[in-house]
């Protein structure tokens, strides 16, 4: 894109959520800029809806099943080496779940790092890995290379098995509408009860620490590849004939003359 001119004139939307209400106010933010607010606003309205969701089946089933009323202590981790609590909205998924978000800044703030003796120290009911941008297996391999197995055992037994595996790939790092489905595996894993009630258990998305090191072993992969794709060096390696360069100008004569953000609002409508 050197020296050209293609992406002059683009509206950019520049979004930086810290919170969780930032994430789903940013789905109008973006909506408004393609064009379609009243689509933005139904996709918020839809998703504060599902959310609450989330609260009443916890707050309903924890009602008969908690009798103390305690919530639990979840540590929800971003990353193993160094280990790192979690920051931004993620707090704000754990409390959505009824949980006691441990290592953690008031909502909107900076992910800390922290200690392994700090970890065990808090007395975490749940342990929650979403290491940022890794599947299960990834994760899981990350794990085992910076801790080891002895401490990953250590850490297991201390638990009770209560240490999870979160695909912080596809939920809980982004910052879109999959932070709805962030909040049931969050559900899913703080309360025993509720383990699959939301369909996240068992799958790629989440398993057991256990279960995740088993899937290593056995070979499999979780999660998306990142691939990149192969450079290119000039016009001829990805034009095709009806694009070559003594096509060139009959492309540009067809180029269209309106302004890019009318490009996109009407591509849209295709959809």
């Amino acid at each position: 894109m050197k020296n050209s001119e293609t992406c002059m004139n683009v509206p950019q939307i520049i979004v930086k959520p810290s919170t969780l209400q930032d994430c789903f106010d940013n789905i109008e933010t973006i909506a408004c800029g393609l064009g379609y607010p009243e689509r933005g606003r139904k996709l918020k309205e839809t998703l504060e809806h599902r959310l609450d969701q989330v609260r009443e089946v916890v707050a309903t089933t924890t009602a008969t099943s908690n009798n103390n009323n305690n919530r639990p202590n979840v540590a929800l981790l971003e990353w193993c080496d160094p280990l790192m609590g979690c920051g931004y909205w993620l707090p704000e998924l754990v409390s959505a779940a009824d949980g006691n978000p441990l290592h953690c800044p008031p909502p909107g703030g900076a992910t800390p790092s922290i200690s392994f003796s700090t970890l065990m120290d808090s007395k975490p009911d749940v342990i929650i890995f979403a290491l940022c941008g890794f599947g299960l297996t990834r994760a899981a391999k990350e794990l085992v290379q910076s801790w080891g197995n002895e401490k990953l055992q250590k850490l297991k037994n201390t638990l009770n098995g209560r240490v999870f595996v979160v695909d912080g790939n596809n939920l809980v790092n982004r910052s879109g509408p999959r932070v709805v489905e962030s909040a049931e595996v969050m559900a899913e894993a703080i309360h025993p009860h509720l383990l699959g009630h939301f369909g996240h258990y068992g799958t790629k998305m989440m398993c057991t620490l256990e279960d995740a090191m088993s899937l290593v072993e056995a070979g499999v992969e979780t999660g998306s590849t990142k691939v990149r794709p192969v450079p290119f060096t000039d016009d001829s390696t990805f034009l095709s004939e009806e694009e070559s360069p003594s096509n060139k100008s009959k492309l540009h004569q067809s180029a269209p003359s309106c302004t890019a953000d009318k490009v996109v609002s009407e591509q849209i409508q295709h959809l």
